[in-house]
């Protein structure tokens, strides 16, 4: 969905990966998991809040808990929330 809507997909299968990307690539926003393989996310939502780049939190849980740190971020069903997900990154509305 989300490249159908122009933008490009960069997927990172553990932590250790994603924070290599973040160094290596041009990252404009993420979408993180909570959980990789048992790994909390957090190390990578540090980096980004670091590199001033914004990201949004995805989980399949109705209540997740979140660190105080993280209250303000929003958490978008996985899959099913992309106007949501665009809303929260970069102020896309529903008629854009």
């Amino acid at each position: 969905m989300l490249e159908a809507s122009g933008a490009i997909v960069i997927a990172a299968p553990s932590v250790q990966r994603g924070l290599s990307l973040l160094e290596n690539q041009n990252i404009d926003a993420a979408i993180l998991d909570l959980q990789f393989d048992g790994d909390t996310v957090f190390p990578m939502a540090e980096r980004l809040l670091s590199l001033n780049i914004p990201f949004v939190f995805a989980t399949a849980y109705v209540d997740p808990e979140l660190p105080g740190t993280y209250g303000g971020f929003h958490l978008c069903a996985r899959e099913t929330e992309l106007r949501h997900i665009g809303e929260a990154l970069f102020g896309i509305g529903a008629s854009t």
